[in-house]
């Protein structure tokens, strides 16, 4: 490049600048060529090592993550572009650990971190080299591979959803089992720009959240009526919580020897006024996901405390008051401190509100959870585990961890009469609580059969269609009042 540089500037007869590397004293020069009048060039060096090295740092600090060293965000747009503006077939692989926000509540942010770079550290090394692996932010992380085929690209995905199929472990004592949801683009097919890309990437990643069989699932134009759909039910949430379109519903939980209500079950309802009823199966997690759930869930639990004092005065109700929430919300304090001032507000007597649960396994291996739930229990609340059987059920667990209520999922229930081997493992749960002096509840009864079959194991306290569904406060003060009459 010198040497050329030197033939243009005679021919010429104009100046150049040029940088070149100098391998043998490891130095980067600034090379000035002038053309003399009396013929050949004047050249002056210049080192400019400090200048490159200063460079090459900013650079370095703008295209990598600090903490996993992977390229970022702004990186992976300057890779993908190139590959756009030459046609070459490219898909995008966008990536999401599920319940990360729960380990960052529940462990501390530096366990997140340590997570984050082990994951970082795996996906790098056990991914071939042609996969350029970048973190999009947060505990999202994209993917970039050529694409050649449909059958290549499932291949790729498999190879992915591997990479987290054994646990994480952080220092040797946290041990953490890591889900992935994996959204799938294709240029030119799903886009034709970086950020469309990026988005349709990120609205089947959103598609496979809520799938059971698979990590991973292709954008389909589907996908972009459901992603507008949850950027304004995001939007309009909170509007909802203040216009008290959000409304307390009540299930309530039998016990059949007595044939009264062992307890009254909270469950969140929303009637938008223009969408009509949103099912709290899409709402609670876009409120989780948004940072809305615990102010959603505080204002639901004080009505149907409001609720509970209004069914004690006029009706003497004495059973319980139950509440599903989240681990993410038992991990803030200040929900937890809010329940207490509540409890002590309406004078709730101990043992009258109950927490439920949802089983799982990052929850109850966290010692910080638990002396959470102890604290809670020493003042006052029951804790009950909801679904029971449909997540991490490791018996181990039940001894030590704070509960007084088992609910066994729906489908055990949905076993009786109809396979064997499904009614023993229900017979053995309801042996195990009976064993361990704990309560348990049957979900999903709607049938008289199923009743008679969980009243001669000694299961009497039950929960479904066949006694009742969920209903508006007023209806559920109506039940009630049916009930004390008779």
């Amino acid at each position: 490049m010198i040497y050329s540089t030197y033939r243009a500037v005679v021919e010429t007869q104009k100046s150049q600048v040029i940088e070149e590397y100098y391998p043998p004293l490891e130095t980067w020069f600034e090379i000035h060529v002038y053309p003399r009048s009396g013929g050949g060039v004047s050249v002056y060096f210049k080192d400019i090592t400090d200048q490159k090295q200063k460079e090459a740092k900013l650079w370095q600090t703008a295209h990598y993550d600090h903490l996993t060293g992977l390229p970022n965000r702004l990186y992976l747009y300057e890779e993908v572009k190139p590959k756009i503006k030459e046609g070459q077939s490219t898909a995008l692989f966008f990536i999401d650990l599920n319940d990360f926000k729960m380990i960052n509540d529940v462990c501390g942010h530096d366990t997140g971190d340590e997570l984050l770079k082990d994951v970082a550290n795996r996906l790098q090394s056990l991914l071939p080299s042609t996969f350029f692996v970048s973190r999009f932010g947060g505990d999202e992380f994209v993917i970039l591979v050529p694409y050649l085929d449909d059958e290549q690209l499932e291949m790729d995905a498999e190879r992915i959803a591997h990479v987290f199929h054994d646990p994480f472990w952080i220092q040797e004592i946290n041990r953490f089992t890591v889900n992935v949801a994996i959204g799938i683009s294709v240029f030119s097919k799903d886009g034709h720009d970086a950020d469309e890309l990026i988005t349709k990437s990120d609205m089947a990643m959103y598609a496979a959240k809520k799938m059971k069989n698979t990590n991973w699932v292709y954008y389909q134009e589907a996908m972009s009526t459901e992603w507008n759909r949850r950027l304004r039910l995001e939007k309009d949430l909170l509007q909802a919580m203040q216009r008290d379109e959000l409304m307390p519903y009540f299930q309530p939980e039998i016990d059949t020897v007595i044939q009264g209500v062992l307890s009254m079950e909270l469950l969140a309802r929303w009637e938008h006024p223009e969408l009509g009823f949103i099912s709290p199966l899409e709402f609670i997690p876009i409120a989780e996901d948004s940072g809305q759930l615990k102010e959603l869930m505080q204002g639901l639990i004080r009505k149907a405390v409001q609720e509970l004092v209004s069914w004690q005065e006029k009706v003497q109700y004495q059973g319980m008051l139950s509440v599903n929430v989240t681990s993410q919300l038992i991990s803030e304090d200040s929900f937890c401190e809010n329940l207490l001032r509540l409890k002590e507000e309406f004078h709730l007597a101990d043992g009258i509100l109950e927490l439920e649960l949802t089983e799982n396994m990052q929850l109850f291996e966290t010692p910080l959870i638990q002396q959470k739930l102890r604290i809670l229990q020493e003042n006052g609340i029951r804790i009950a585990i909801d679904d029971f059987g449909s997540g991490y059920s490791n018996f181990s667990y039940i001894s030590d961890f704070p509960i007084d209520k088992i609910k066994i999922d729906k489908s055990f229930t949905d076993y009786i009469e109809v396979s064997k081997r499904g009614e023993a493992v229900l017979d053995s749960l309801i042996l195990l609580s009976l064993r361990l002096g704990i309560d348990l509840v049957a979900e999903g009864v709607e049938t008289e059969a199923q009743v008679s079959y969980l009243q001669k194991r000694e299961c009497m306290f039950m929960q479904g269609y066949y006694f009742a569904r969920p209903m508006p406060a007023r209806e559920a003060g109506d039940y009630l009042e049916s009930l004390f009459k008779n």
